[in-house]
Formats: structure tokens, sequence, C-alpha cells
């Protein structure tokens, strides 16, 4: 998936990063957190000219601005861990934080029926979803060229033959 987008350009979500609680620190008690970081690693180095933006996401737990804050310094996080292991940073042209503004997937609102009727593990991975890093290519890398069909020479006139001695 990630080849293709550095190749091919557009956007991925990933919900598999975890941080702790209302923090930017990363939790790595679940491998797929450092599991994705890394992919994202090869995925930042693929070429030279490969330019893409990260936008934090959250669920709707907790007050908007704050949550908005918090995505933001997530998606800074990320930015942080990828120029740490090598990739050039100015390959990341530019970090966001939505906030809960734009769910994944439909969440009830805190403090709703809806909420407390929907049962813990579902709401549990409805939010585990919304709580994402936004992966955008603003500038893919170049197609590499592909080997060329040999040319063929268009025929000419025939070849001349030789000039045979004849007796006189």
């Amino acid at each position: 998936q990630l080849q293709r987008l550095a190749a091919e350009g557009g956007s991925a979500d990933f919900s598999d990063i975890d941080f702790q609680v209302g923090s930017a620190e990363f939790d790595f008690t679940h491998p797929a957190s450092k599991a994705t970081l890394e992919r994202l690693v090869k995925f930042g180095s693929s070429c030279p000219e490969l330019r893409f933006a990260l936008t934090g996401f959250t669920s709707k737990e907790g007050v908007a601005a704050r949550n908005k804050a918090l995505s933001e310094a997530r998606a800074e996080a990320v930015k942080a861990y990828l120029v740490g292991q090598g990739v050039p940073a100015a390959a990341i042209e530019r970090t966001a934080g939505l906030g809960s503004a734009t769910t994944l997937v439909d969440e009830p609102d805190p403090g709703t029926p809806a909420e407390a009727a929907m049962p813990p593990a579902q709401l549990d991975l409805i939010r585990r979803k919304n709580r994402r890093v936004n992966v955008e290519v603003i500038t893919p890398c170049p197609a590499t060229p592909t080997a060329a069909a040999p040319t063929q020479v268009p025929p000419g006139p025939p070849p001349t033959p030789p000039a045979v001695e004849r007796p006189i």
C-alpha cells in the first residue's frame, strides 16, 4: 500500500499508531504501532522527490479544542519519529491536527444515550479507528523508466552485391 502511495500519490489513514491516553507519547505496548512507524520510515525514504503531509485525528472523547491541539501534537510526534529515523525533514511538507472534526467511523457523542447504549468493546473499536494519522502525498516519486523496446532499423535498400570480376 505505501509503495503504491509513494509512486502514485493519494492518501491513507493509519489507525494502528497508538498513543498514550491524552498524550502525544507513543504507546509501544501494541506491536502494530512500531511496525507501522517503521513502514512509514521506509515510505518516507522512498525517493528524494517524495513530499507528503501528516494530519492527526482524535476520537470524540474530550473537549474539541484540546482534541485539536492533541491531534496536532500527535502529527508532530510522528514527524519527529520519522525524521529521527532518517526521513529527510524536507519530505514532510506540513503537519496538521483536525481533532475529531472528521471521523473515519461514525462515533456517538460522549455523554449521549447512543454512547451509553453501545457495547464498550464496540465503542472502543470505533474510537481506535478514529484516532489516526493520515498521510497525504503531495509530490509522488517519479516513475521509474521501463526498459525500452529495442529500436528496429528501418529496412534500407538491399545491399549491393560484391563486384565479380569477369574475364574479358
